[in-house]
């Protein structure tokens, strides 16, 4: 499969068109529009914020550590996917990062591939080092669940 990485997306801007995009990320918590809006397409919701400390930012790496699963079965799987968020940097980069991880690139390997890119991703300092140490994040299970349940995903019809 291939994985993009980009700012918020409109099923009639040009690119869905071109690369017949099977999975779309929305990573923007701010930006959850119906799945309707992309018809026939896999719509993941995983809402976090773009923070770098604190119980958000803890709860922003559960959700991309989720997600970046998923992304990664739809991937092995051939699927075409698109990582979203408001701007494309640091929310969509943060699973994208996770998921190069999970697909055998070193963490800075990822994070520099990443920049080259797109060169204004990754700045969120925690991100970026949560990707850099290619490290899982260590939750119970009863965190997990609790943190992990803003995560779903749909199937637009169409």
């Amino acid at each position: 499969g291939r994985l993009w990485l980009g700012s918020f997306p409109r099923f009639d801007d040009p690119i869905f068109q071109e690369q017949r995009f099977d999975a779309v990320v929305l990573a923007a918590g701010e930006l959850q529009p119906p799945a309707s809006d992309y018809p026939g397409i896999l719509v993941v919701r995983a809402p976090c914020e773009d923070i770098d400390q604190g119980v958000e930012a803890d709860r922003a790496a559960v959700v991309a550590n989720y997600c970046s699963a998923l992304v990664a079965k739809l991937l092995q799987n051939g699927r075409t996917v698109i990582c979203t968020c408001a701007a494309g940097r640091n929310r969509s980069g943060f699973i994208v990062g996770l998921t190069m991880i999970r697909l055998g690139w070193d963490g800075k390997a990822a994070v520099q591939r990443i920049q080259e890119r797109r060169p204004r991703a990754l700045t969120n300092s925690y991100f970026r080092g949560f990707i850099e140490g290619g490290r899982p994040h260590q939750l119970t299970p009863a965190e997990k669940v609790e943190r992990a349940r803003s995560l779903v995903v749909e199937i637009a019809p169409g």
